[in-house]
C-alpha cells in the first residue's frame, strides 16, 4: 500500500469552530494545513511550526500556496432538505404546515413517479446547495424507490456528501401520493438502504431511514422502519413538534404516549444517529428525551417563520445537552443556502428576546458553529471533518482584494456583477460574510441579479471585491476544483 505524500499545503487565515458556542469559533490568520496526494486532510498546523511540518511531512516550499488575502471556512452541513420541493421553493407560504402538505407539497411529491421530471429537479437542487457552500446535506426524498435511488446516484455524481431517505409514509396521505400498505412500505425502504449500501457503493452517501412523520406513519410501519434502522445501522430522520395543530393531531392518534417524541421511541426510531426536524413545541421532558436517546434537532427557522410554525429555542436546547445543527428545509424555507438560515436563527433568538428581556439570544458565532461542527455531530460524523480533520470538504475558498480584521465594519463597494449560472461555484460573496449578521443586500450573491452598488455588511464589511469563487478540495486530486 502506498504511503500518501503532501501535495498541497495552503497558508492563510481560516476561521472554523472548535466547539459548538460562541467562544468555540476561531480565527486563525497564520493557518497552515496540508493536504495528501489523496486528497485527504494531512494537518492543520501553524505557519510558526511550517519547518518542523516540512520535516515530519517531508515536503518543501514548492507545495506551499499562499491564500494571501482569502481565507476558508469549513463546508456548511444542512441537516434538513427536501430535494424534491426545491422545485417549487419560494412559493407556497400562505398557509401553515397541515394545509401547506395538502395544497402544495403532496401534489408536487407525487409528480416524482416521473423519473425524468425527478432528474430534472433533483440535479438543480444539488447544484445549488453546492454553489451555496454546502458540502454535506441531508436529504428527504419522496415515496417512490427509483427516483429516491437517482438522488443518491445524483449526488455521489456531483460529489455532494449526502444522507439520503426514500420517505416512507401509509396513512393520512391522499390516494394519489400514499404507500399500498405497511409491508410494502417496509420493502420499499429495506430495498433503499440495501441499494445505497450495496450497489451504490459510494463513500459520499449513506441512506437513511425516513418516516415523514408520525401523522402519516402506521405503527406497523414505524417498528418496520427502527427494525431496518437497527439492523442495518443507519440514520433516522423526520419531523417532531413543529406544529401545534400537528402536535393535537399526534396526541389523538397516540394517547397512549405521553408526548410526540416519545411515539417515535416507542417504536424504535430515536437513536444517536437520529435527526429530528424542527422541535418547535418540545417539552422539557422531550428534550431530556432526544438527549439520553443520543437523538439530534435540526433547527430550520427560516421555515418556521415562513409556515407560522413557531420559534425554536436554541438556547434552552443546547442548554439541555441535545445535539443540534441548521436546515434549510426547502422548501418551507425559502433559500438553500444555510447562511440564510444562519440569519434567520440569530432573528429567531433576538424576537424570543424581545418577549422576555431576561432572554440572552444568540449571535452569529453560535449559529455559524451549528452550520458547521453542529450539523456534524448531528450527524455522527467525525467532528475533525468540518474542523480541518481528515476527509476532503474541506471549505470554501473566497478571494477578494482586501480582507479587513474580522468583527470589524468596513466597507463594501462595487461588487461585481455575476451572470446566471456562470459556474457551479457562482456567487460567493455570502462566505465572505460567513461570520454573519449581514443583511439582505449581499443576497444578489446567491440570486444574481443587478447588485446594489453599495452593500452594508455587518459584522465585518469587505472593501471593493474584485473575484468572488466557492471552491472545494476535490477528493480524487490534490487541486482546488470549481
Amino acid at each position: 500500500m502506498d504511503v500518501p505524500k503532501v501535495a498541497r499545503v495552503f497558508k492563510g487565515t481560516f476561521v472554523h469552530a472548535k466547539s459548538v458556542s460562541e467562544a468555540g469559533v476561531e480565527l486563525n490568520p497564520s493557518g497552515a494545513i496540508g493536504v495528501f496526494d489523496n486528497g485527504r486532510i494531512a494537518f492543520v498546523g501553524n505557519l510558526l511550526d511550517i519547518e518542523s511540518l516540512r520535516s515530519k511531512y517531508r515536503f518543501t516550499s514548492a507545495v506551499e500556496v499562499d491564500l494571501g488575502s482569502r481565507f476558508l471556512i469549513p463546508g456548511f452541513v444542512d441537516t434538513h432538505n427536501h430535494a424534491p420541493q426545491y422545485q417549487y421553493s419560494g412559493t407556497g407560504t400562505d398557509l401553515p404546515l397541515l394545509e401547506w402538505l395538502e395544497k402544495y407539497t403532496f401534489p408536487v411529491e407525487a409528480k416524482y413517479s416521473d423519473i425524468d421530471f425527478a432528474r430534472n429537479v433533483y440535479d438543480k437542487s444539488i447544484r445549488r446547495v453546492m454553489r451555496n457552500g454546502t458540502t454535506t446535506c441531508c436529504y428527504f426524498a419522496t415515496i417512490h424507490l427509483d427516483a429516491s435511488k437517482l438522488l443518491a446516484d445524483l449526488c455521489a455524481r456531483h460529489g455532494l456528501r449526502a444522507y439520503v431517505g426514500k420517505v416512507s409514509m401509509d396513512r393520512n396521505s391522499p390516494a394519489f401520493y400514499v404507500e399500498p400498505s405497511a409491508a410494502a412500505a417496509i420493502e420499499a425502504a429495506e430495498a433503499f438502504v440495501r441499494y445505497v449500501r450495496d450497489e451504490l457503493c459510494s463513500p459520499l452517501v449513506t441512506p437513511v431511514v425516513t418516516p415523514r412523520f408520525v401523522p402519516t406513519c402506521s405503527s406497523e410501519l414505524m417498528r418496520g422502519l427502527g427494525e431496518i434502522a437497527a439492523t442495518y445501522n443507519v440514520p433516522i430522520q423526520s419531523h417532531v413538534a413543529e406544529n401545534k395543530a400537528e402536535l393535537a393531531w399526534v396526541h389523538s392518534l397516540h394517547p397512549d404516549c405521553s408526548s410526540y417524541t416519545q411515539v417515535y421511541d416507542a417504536h424504535g426510531l430515536l437513536s444517536e444517529r437520529c435527526v429530528m426536524a424542527h422541535g418547535c413545541h418540545l417539552e422539557p421532558a422531550e428534550l431530556d428525551l432526544l438527549r439520553e436517546r443520543g437523538a439530534g434537532i435540526a433547527h430550520c427557522p427560516v421555515s418556521n417563520f415562513n409556515l407560522k410554525s413557531g420559534i425554536f429555542d436554541t438556547q434552552r436546547a443546547l442548554r439541555s445537552g441535545v445535539k443540534l445543527g441548521l436546515g434549510t428545509d426547502v422548501s418551507g424555507g425559502h433559500s438553500p443556502s444555510v447562511l440564510e438560515v444562519v440569519r434567520q436563527a440569530v432573528v429567531a433568538s433576538n424576537v424570543l428576546h424581545m418577549h422576555d428581556a431576561a432572554y440572552t439570544p444568540a449571535n452569529y458565532k453560535l449559529m455559524f458553529a451549528l452550520a458547521t461542527l453542529g450539523g456534524a455531530q448531528v450527524n455522527k460524523e467525525p467532528t475533525d471533518r468540518v474542523h480541518w480533520g481528515k476527509e476532503r470538504r474541506l471549505a470554501i475558498d473566497v478571494a477578494m482584494e482586501k480582507l479587513h480584521r474580522l468583527w470589524l465594519q468596513v466597507s463594501v463597494s462595487s461588487p461585481p456583477e455575476h451572470p446566471r449560472g456562470q459556474n457551479r461555484s457562482l456567487a460567493f460573496v455570502e462566505a465572505a460574510v460567513s461570520l454573519i449578521g449581514a443583511g439582505p443586500n449581499c443576497f444578489w450573491c446567491a440570486m444574481p441579479s443587478t447588485p446594489p452598488n453599495t452593500a452594508e455588511f455587518i459584522p465585518m464589511k469587505i472593501s471593493q471585491y474584485r473575484k468572488v469563487e466557492a471552491r472545494f478540495l476535490d477528493e480524487s486530486t490534490t487541486t482546488l476544483r470549481q
